[in-house]
């Protein structure tokens, strides 16, 4: 039984994800500013609050997910001065967790910021230091027992907030 490439809608035959991404640079060949928003539908949302994924799980998001978007970002000229990229609240939250523990810039809305998002530096680039990543959607749902244990910069990843 042939297995589909990873990431491909086999029902519609689209792009896998890499080959997306590969595109939209020639896609948007003026574009000035960039906002790009990755979203799926998660069959079972965390539920019992903060998504905390195991090393292994962060790392295959990392390589399936945010290797393949940096990538992209890299792909853009120079003449795109604004760059960000939303992610679903399940990977979100524990990127902008360890990019606040590194010391990365980051931005709450709850601490007065216009936007939620961090900054993620990208090596490599001759002309983009790196790009913002933003939430985007909300895909994990509030404890069912005691939402009072999450704290107040986590409440905007939850749907139904």
């Amino acid at each position: 039984m042939d297995c589909p490439p990873p990431l491909l809608d086999s029902r519609y035959g689209s792009l896998t994800f890499p080959q997306f991404l590969d595109g939209v640079p020639s896609m948007f060949p003026r574009a000035e500013s960039l906002h790009l928003t990755v979203q799926w539908r998660n069959p079972r949302p965390e539920r019992w609050g903060m998504p905390n994924p195991t090393q292994a799980a962060f790392q295959t998001a990392e390589e399936a997910i945010m290797r393949p978007l940096d990538g992209m970002v890299r792909r853009l000229g120079p003449h795109v001065r604004d760059c960000s990229i939303a992610i679903p609240s399940s990977m979100y939250g524990p990127r902008r967790r360890r990019a606040k523990e590194a010391g990365a810039v980051v931005e709450q809305a709850c601490y007065g910021g216009c936007l939620e998002r961090y900054w993620r530096p990208l090596d490599g680039c001759a002309h983009r230091a790196g790009y913002w990543v933003r939430h985007g959607h909300k895909d994990i749902a509030l404890p069912y027992m005691s939402p009072t244990e999450i704290c107040m910069e986590d409440w905007i990843l939850f749907y139904g907030v």
